[in-house]
């Protein structure tokens, strides 16, 4: 039975966030936007909501999974549930004002509504326009690579597949065999089979030899040259398919050239069906047992959407999966906030005190005056739920008066002067 407080909390799936939360995200965001920047890449914030048809043009998108909702002049809008087909759309609509090739990086809330444990979260990510080799995933991978070393994360591997392989040896069976069958919705569904039998019912449509190769195919894991070896004898007929491998080989020795070692072809990833046209790859980390970051190409989203056909390929993650991961590894600590609470007597001129403690605002302290007249213990409290390092009292009867206390209420440091500006010297000893 539902609380009838209920109505008054956080949404399922949302929750409030405070200082302690924040600031870890805010350093996060910080070593993320700093390290896109240097490599050329700018910000772009898109709308919270879009037409329908931004997303649904570019995949198929299922409206149980999503927030959507008609507005007053009756016209279907959705919360952003993702960042590629948004971005596509701007690019789409600035096309003429952008440079070329046009590179992102972005840090917005996404809402999903199927995601019933985090309904709204943030994904950042990277985005790059209008190169067609693979440099541009190689970019995008040496800014994460930049990150994660950043962060001293070590236990990482770079894996990656080819969504065209699949799709290109469908083609050539529907050919061979004139069959009519919905080739997404096949290779969808065995993105998310769990068992080589579930593989074969979904396989059941076709021609049982094809479809054990498929099966094969998504048990395999020997790599490039066993994936090859599989498929090698329809080349011949099916030269498309041969250039499909050609492109994971080519990637495969830029990822060597650029000092990527720890990699790993995995053809049995079908993550993205429907959504990539391509290339996949994402970060794995076998501390967590899952993936960091994922990516792939989606070349034909600026087409859907009106535009003319743009080379396009993205990565997206979570900061809060870089932290906890970071934080698991010992990698990621985050320092006590340097501050202190000002408790000071009305005696003291207001403009003066505040020259003071601007001199320590400027050296990058949190120094915050007291506006609430209540007991030491109460002020002490206080300035533990704050982080702060202590409370500063200044008093003045017929000369100046010091203390400095920590958090846990011992007095550290006392001292009685005749004017003001001679505590700045002993403010000092707190910036060290």
């Amino acid at each position: 039975m539902k609380n009838e407080f209920d109505k008054f909390r956080p949404p399922k799936g949302t929750r409030d966030y405070f200082e302690s939360d924040l600031i870890q995200r805010e350093l996060m965001e910080s070593l993320f936007f700093g390290t896109a920047r240097s490599f050329g890449f700018q910000r772009i914030e898109t709308p919270t909501f879009e037409h329908f048809e931004v997303f649904n043009s570019t995949s198929r998108l299922n409206r149980e999974k999503c927030y959507n909702f008609n507005d007053k002049s009756e016209r279907e809008l959705v919360l952003r549930s993702d960042l590629n087909a948004p971005i596509s759309r701007a690019v789409v609509n600035n096309f003429s004002k952008l440079p070329i090739p046009a590179k992102f990086f972005f840090n917005s809330n996404v809402y999903r509504y199927r995601h019933y444990l985090s309904r709204e979260f943030t994904m950042s990510g990277l985005e790059s326009y209008g190169i067609k080799g693979y440099e541009a995933e190689i970019e995008i991978l040496l800014v994460m690579n930049e990150i994660l070393k950043s962060l001293e994360l070590k236990d990482y591997r770079i894996e990656f597949s080819n969504l065209n392989i699949y799709s290109e040896y469908l083609n050539y069976i529907t050919k061979k065999y004139n069959l009519d069958i919905d080739q997404e919705k096949i290779l969808y569904r065995l993105s998310f089979s769990h068992s080589y039998q579930e593989n074969v019912e979904i396989l059941s449509s076709l021609p049982k030899m094809e479809a054990g190769i498929i099966c094969q195919m998504l048990s395999c894991n020997g790599g490039i040259a066993e994936s090859i070896s599989l498929l090698s004898s329809f080349f011949e007929e099916s030269p498309i398919l041969k250039d499909e491998f050609d492109k994971i080989v080519d990637f495969d020795q830029k990822l060597v050239a650029h000092g990527f070692i720890n990699r790993k072809f995995d053809i049995t990833n079908l993550h993205g069906i429907g959504f990539y046209t391509g290339l996949t790859y994402r970060f794995y980390s076998d501390t967590i047992n899952k993936k960091i970051a994922d990516g792939g190409r989606y070349d034909t989203f600026t087409k859907s959407l009106g535009g003319k056909e743009i080379p396009a390929t993205g990565i997206g993650f979570t900061l809060n999966r870089l932290m906890d991961l970071a934080k698991l590894q010992g990698s990621f600590q985050i320092k006590k906030p340097r501050g202190f609470l000002v408790v000071a007597d009305d005696k003291i001129p207001f403009l003066d005190l505040e020259n003071l403690l601007n001199v320590f605002r400027s050296n990058g302290w949190t120094v915050e005056l007291e506006m609430i007249k209540r007991k030491f213990p109460q002020r002490l409290k206080y300035a533990k739920l704050k982080n702060y390092s202590g409370i500063v009292y200044l008093k003045y009867s017929d000369v100046f008066r010091f203390e400095f206390f920590d958090t846990y209420g011992k007095s550290l440091l006392f001292k009685e002067e005749s004017s003001l500006n001679s505590f700045e010297d002993i403010f000092n000893v707190l910036l060290i």
